[in-house]
């Protein structure tokens, strides 16, 4: 044991006094002036509602009378109530557009025809109520179709039949809308022979015939209907709160103009909010889950309205997990603070932690750059120089020299680390204050784990840590493999900027990228942060090196993939080693 060591230490004696080493500290002080003037991450999403006012009275008539507030939400939640029925196929009204509803109005419109016939035969004089009917019929059908295109709708029906149902629609609509004098016979009796000699509704309930009434189990709808209840209750009871302090500002001017109380009273406008989107969340994310779940993917790309190139299961569990213990435990998003993300602060205001993850995310890029070109040359390169052989005939077994190298490369790039956590803490505090709440994490987009944001701090650098052990193995083993010790560096470098910088645009839509082991070596993302998106320039600055998370990876999937790759790279390496010839 305490040869590796000596070995270990002799090794970073050799990192250390090399020139590269003055390099790589004026690259991370560049690194760092640039990610001070770089930083500027765009506000978490507020989801507090603020509303202007001064008093409870004031805040309290707004909230009632302006159609951006309550009535607002409570027509949110109420919509749930038609989405749940959709799913469910229990409404036929015009209100929820199911594919039964159109096909109830396609046989409406077939029975006018009869009559129409039957009355045009019989020279019924009642022939023109029958014409208005059919008249009237048809708009009726075309309005249905069209609202098909609605937010929940538009999941039932594939882009080849809603396109296929449009274009008639549209024909249809073309030949009601035929010129002449509406009240004339003449007028309806071409919509009658235009429709009816072209087969226009037979074409229609044709097509819907082959369009695809998702149904959600029945077990499903239930949970999700209780959601549904659940939310209505909590929005009863937090309005029996707030009339409950009207009343009291009703006949307390010091009450009313308290700020406290209307700060109280602004929070439960909030909470009212928070409630409807909690529940609509839940509800609108698990019947998607249900249904992306039982289709392929291909299938999922088939549907009109969504733009499922983007869809993401992983995220969507994620979603519905926060939202279900949220509402579950009568607690709202603004309590928490959001995981670390380079485009977005954690909390609503900045503080010195999201300037040392997002300092940490560039700064680390250059880290595991100059461990790579170290890790290249230390076999290589001493091969080439020739003091490999003054090495090797020295007491030491080959597995130990090989090990050596390895882990003083890795403790060279932990020591940078540290070095980079340490100042990019000092930049941050001295700029930003560490004012914190917990951290809600979704580990695995299974369990919730409330954080101090110092811990969930270290738990990023542990996974800056297996990335850089990674890139140094495969680095090694590239320098064992050349006799080159250009070639090798090269070859090093070329592969990390190539996976850092192009590997994930390239390849991140393929369902093979999961499998990839690149793709799996930032375990940092399986802590909660996928449902904060987007951000500004400094955010898709940072971005540029996460990989991206697809649907079916997870942090116990992405571990194996990690370890099975580390095991390729080791086996060969140390085999190379132990067998090579040292001239």
């Amino acid at each position: 044991m305490y040869s590796i060591f000596k070995l270990i230490n002799g090794e970073l004696e050799k990192i250390f006094v090399r020139p590269a080493i003055f390099i790589m500290t004026a690259f991370l002080v560049i690194a760092l002036i640039f990610t001070v003037l770089t930083f500027s991450p765009a506000q978490r999403e507020n989801n507090i509602i603020d509303i202007d006012g001064t008093t409870i009275v004031s805040v309290n008539t707004k909230f009632i009378n302006n159609i951006l507030y309550k009535s607002n939400y409570d027509d949110k939640l109420e919509e749930l109530d038609g989405l749940l029925d959709f799913y469910s196929s229990l409404s036929n009204t015009l209100d929820v557009i199911t594919k039964s509803s159109l096909l109830t109005q396609i046989d409406d419109i077939d029975g006018i025809f009869q009559n129409y016939t039957t009355a045009a035969i019989n020279a019924s004089s009642s022939t023109e109520s029958y014409r208005q009917s059919l008249l009237l019929a048809t708009q009726n059908l075309i309005t249905s179709i069209e609202s098909i295109n609605s937010s929940y709708a538009s999941l039932y029906i594939t882009k080849n039949n809603y396109e296929k149902l449009l274009n008639n629609a549209n024909i249809l609509y073309a030949q009601i809308s035929v010129t002449g004098n509406t009240s004339s016979s003449d007028f309806h009796m071409s919509i009658f022979e235009q429709v009816s000699e072209n087969n226009y509704i037979g074409i229609i309930d044709n097509i819907l015939d082959n369009v695809e009434q998702i149904i959600v189990s029945s077990d499903e709808i239930t949970q999700l209907r209780s959601y549904y209840t659940t939310a209505i209750s909590k929005c009863e009871l937090i309005n029996d709160t707030m009339l409950a302090s009207v009343v009291q500002a009703n006949s307390s001017s010091d009450y009313n103009m308290n700020s406290d109380n209307v700060a109280l009273f602004k929070q439960l406008v909030t909470n009212y909010y928070l409630t409807t989107v909690e529940a609509k969340e839940i509800i609108y994310n698990n019947i998607l889950l249900y249904i992306t779940e039982i289709k392929s993917y291909n299938q999922i790309l088939s549907y009109y309205g969504n733009d499922f190139e983007d869809y993401n299961q992983y995220k969507l569990k994620e979603s519905i997990v926060k939202n279900n213990y949220l509402f579950e435990n009568d607690l709202y998003e603004y309590e928490f603070a959001n995981v670390f993300q380079a485009g977005y602060t954690s909390n609503y205001e900045i503080n010195a932690y999201d300037f040392v993850y997002y300092g940490l995310e560039f700064l680390s890029f250059i880290i595991i750059i100059f461990c790579v070109v170290i890790g290249a040359g230390m076999i290589a390169g001493e091969n080439m120089g020739g003091t490999m052989k003054l090495l090797a005939i020295r007491p030491y077994k080959r597995h130990k020299i090989m090990s050596s190298k390895i882990i003083a490369t890795m403790v060279f790039g932990i020591i940078f680390l540290a070095i980079s956590t340490i100042i990019t803490f000092i930049v941050g505090t001295n700029a930003y204050s560490l004012d914190s709440s917990k951290i809600m994490c979704i580990i695995n987009a299974e369990t919730i784990v409330f954080v101090e944001p110092y811990i969930l701090m270290l738990i990023y650098l542990f996974t800056l840590i297996v990335r850089i052990a990674v890139y140094t193995m495969l680095a090694v083993f590239i320098s064992t493999a050349f006799k080159s010790n250009m070639a090798a560096v090269i070859i090093s470098i070329l592969i990390y900027l190539f996976v850092a910088l192009l590997g994930n645009s390239l390849f991140a839509s393929s369902e093979f990228y999961q499998y990839l082991p690149f793709s799996n070596l930032d375990f940092f993302k399986f802590f909660g942060g996928t449902f904060n998106n987007g951000g500004n320039a400094s955010g898709a600055f940072g971005l540029q090196f996460t990989s991206p998370l697809l649907s079916n990876m997870n942090l116990l999937f992405s571990g194996i993939i990690t370890a099975v790759f580390a095991i390729i790279l080791i086996i060969p390496t140390y085999t190379i080693f132990k067998n090579r010839d040292i001239d």
